[in-house]
């Protein structure tokens, strides 16, 4: 066989053998690791925490009510102290499977343009 004959050979197992198995592989890849992910949200273990911003009102207490609820420990976050012990202490009570629920009231307080000085107070 000549080197166009070579070429000719390297360029149809190229096509027709390594592209199909790469594209193969990475479908499969992919399909299997998104599976984990999805299987892994909706079924939290007992080690898996979530962080929960602006815990006290609004979308950050439905997301931690949702989250609770699926069986995740919480980290709340929010500015005001009382509320945050008061929503912690209600999410406890009203999903018992969400075995861990964390409260920290963080405030900060403005310096400079990007320089924020923060206090975590449990």
């Amino acid at each position: 066989m000549n080197t166009l004959e070579y070429a000719g050979v390297a360029s149809l197992l190229y096509l027709f053998v390594y592209e199909p198995l790469k594209l193969l592989v990475s479908w499969l890849a992919n399909n299997k690791f998104y599976q984990n992910v999805a299987e892994r949200v909706l079924n939290p273990g007992p080690e898996d925490y979530a962080v929960i911003t602006g815990a006290t009102d609004g979308i950050g207490l439905e997301y931690a009510r949702q989250l609770a609820d699926k069986g995740y420990n919480l980290v709340l976050l929010s500015r005001t102290k009382e509320k945050l012990h008061n929503v912690a202490g209600k999410i406890s009570k009203q999903y018992p499977h969400c075995k861990k629920v964390c409260s920290y009231s963080v405030l900060c307080k403005k310096t400079f343009l990007t320089n924020f000085n923060c206090v975590c107070i449990d």
